[in-house]
């Protein structure tokens, strides 16, 4: 188990590594040729779309870039940077991991203030999903609501653990209330499955 953490540490630090290897030097480079190809509108969502964990909706891209999402999105689609799968009804979108490694290492080094913009916008948009949600009284539509969040649970964790690093006076109350209550019903409907 040990020796899997060490290799996905590894590949976290492939981009900032100056002596690492010339397979990693050579997966740079061409990250940072495809990077450089990208219009300055592709690059700022795509180095924003790091913040995501387990992928993303339209709607919660649009939270971080709402200027033109959707063609911005579609062409970084079309140039294979961002992965779309079909979902349900409608779309989901991912970043492969190595590749989102790199975005995140673009975004907290390209602007100022703007890796912590994102995720304060994409802790946000999770705020308005799990309030939305918590708004409903359990009932019969309530395992399909949880189903729809089941997609969402890494980056409701990833919201959770950037909003729980804050200085406690910087930490919405409302947004931890309503992950813990999300938490807590989504054992109380896992156990009630499993029995």
């Amino acid at each position: 188990m040990s020796e899997i953490a060490d290799r996905l540490g590894d590949r976290l630090h492939v981009f900032s590594d100056s002596a690492t290897m010339p397979s990693h030097r050579s997966l740079n480079a061409t990250l940072d040729w495809n990077y450089e190809l990208l219009s300055a509108s592709e690059q700022a969502l795509f180095r924003r779309l790091a913040v995501f964990a387990g992928g993303f909706t339209l709607d919660a891209a649009q939270a971080l870039w709402p200027e033109e999402t959707l063609t911005v999105l579609g062409a970084l689609v079309d140039k294979s940077v961002v992965m779309a799968e079909q979902y349900g009804a409608g779309s989901r979108y991912r970043l492969l991991e190595t590749v989102r490694a790199y975005a995140a290492e673009r975004l907290a080094r390209t602007v100022p203030e703007e890796e912590a913009q994102a995720r304060d916008a994409h802790a946000a948009y999770f705020l308005r999903l799990v309030r939305a949600g918590d708004r409903h009284e359990d009932g019969p539509e309530d395992q399909d609501r949880f189903d729809r969040f089941a997609g969402e649970h890494d980056n409701l964790r990833a919201a959770m653990s950037w909003v729980s690093a804050r200085p406690s006076g910087d930490t919405d109350p409302r947004f931890v209330l309503a992950l813990r209550r999300y938490f807590d019903r989504r054992d109380h409907h896992q156990g009630s499955r499993g029995a």
